[in-house]
């Protein structure tokens, strides 16, 4: 598990995007300036913090995938990262975290 917990990480810190994104051609950037987030907001408040939080109140995703349905389907680890998911061609790819990280 903590192999994978890495491998995510690095990936998202490259790229923003995980196996799963990148066969889904989409990728994590920043929700105002469309660029990639560090690696606090890409993998520690999305990941980690909801990991922990699902463990502790096994309903939460409940309340997680709620949000899937309000306008952007932004869920509650996208707000609480200020990230915003989208197509991975439509994002110009800066090697250069977000001003906003």
């Amino acid at each position: 598990a903590i192999v994978l917990l890495a491998l995510q990480a690095f990936l998202l810190y490259r790229s923003g995007q995980t196996v799963g994104k990148k066969v889904m051609n989409i990728r994590i950037v920043d929700e105002q300036d469309g660029k990639m987030t560090n690696i606090t907001r890409s993998f520690l408040l999305r990941t980690v913090v909801f990991l922990l939080a699902y463990n502790i109140f096994p309903l939460f995703f409940l309340a997680d995938l709620a949000f899937l349905f309000t306008d952007r389907h932004r869920t509650l680890h996208d707000r609480l990262a200020r990230t915003v998911v989208v197509k991975a061609q439509d994002v110009q790819l800066e090697n250069q975290p977000s001003k906003n990280s």
